[in-house]
């Protein structure tokens, strides 16, 4: 319950930090088409699939624009991505 919690205020503060982009829904079917290209029917324990170019910033939801991360290197880069989001938008 706290989980989804967390990821409900956290997909809101995005949203209104950074628009439509931040709402820009993630496709299962092509985490799915990741996990198998790897090999896998599912993501692993401890690991997340993380956007190599945040969609924010104009990466694609496609398994090419897909890669796996522990949940520890995904946050740090998840901090990185937001900053790099952040100032993309203040520039428009």
């Amino acid at each position: 319950m706290r989980l989804l919690i967390l990821v409900l205020a956290l997909t809101c503060c995005l949203a209104l930090a950074f628009g439509a982009d931040a709402r820009t829904e993630r496709s299962r079917a092509q985490v799915n088409a990741f996990l198998r290209q790897q090999g896998l029917t599912r993501t692993p324990p401890g690991y997340e699939v993380d956007h190599i170019m945040p969609l924010c910033a104009g990466g694609k939801d496609s398994p090419e624009n897909m890669q796996l991360l522990t949940k520890e290197q995904h946050k740090a880069k998840t901090r990185g991505d937001l900053r790099r989001c952040w100032k993309l938008r203040r520039e428009k």
